[in-house]
C-alpha cells in the first residue's frame, strides 16, 4: 500500500485530538470545550488554506508538542502519537523539525 504512511499520520493526528478532548473533558469546569481547552490555536493565515495544508499544520504542531513533552525521546513520542519510530523520523524530516526550532 503506497498510502499507508499517510494513513498512519492521519491516525496519529486523530489519536492526539482524542487525547486532548479527553483531557479537556476531565480538566475543564465549564459547560463547553473550546480551542484553548484543547491546547490548540486556530489561525487561518490565508483564505486559500486547503484541507491538506491545515492537516499538515496540525500534524506538525502535534509532533512538536509530543517531542517537547517527551524531551525528544523518539520512542516515547512515537508511542504517544500512535505511530512507529520510523514514521516519526520521516515526519520530523518532512516538516524539518529540529530541537532548535521547537
Amino acid at each position: 500500500m503506497a498510502n499507508t504512511g499517510k494513513f498512519v499520520g492521519v491516525l496519529a493526528v486523530v489519536r492526539e485530538l482524542i487525547h486532548r478532548i479527553e483531557r479537556a473533558v476531565i480538566m475543564d469546569k465549564g459547560q463547553y470545550i473550546d480551542l484553548n481547552d484543547l491546547g490548540l490555536e486556530f489561525q487561518q493565515t490565508k483564505e486559500s488554506n486547503t484541507l491538506k495544508e491545515l492537516k499538515e499544520e496540525v500534524e506538525k504542531k502535534t509532533i512538536i508538542q509530543a517531542l517537547i513533552s517527551s524531551k525528544w525521546n523518539i520512542t516515547r513520542s512515537s508511542k504517544e502519537l500512535g505511530i512507529s519510530r520510523w514514521t516519526l523520523h520521516n515526519l520530523i524530516k518532512k516538516y524539518n523539525i529540529t530541537r532548535s526550532n521547537t
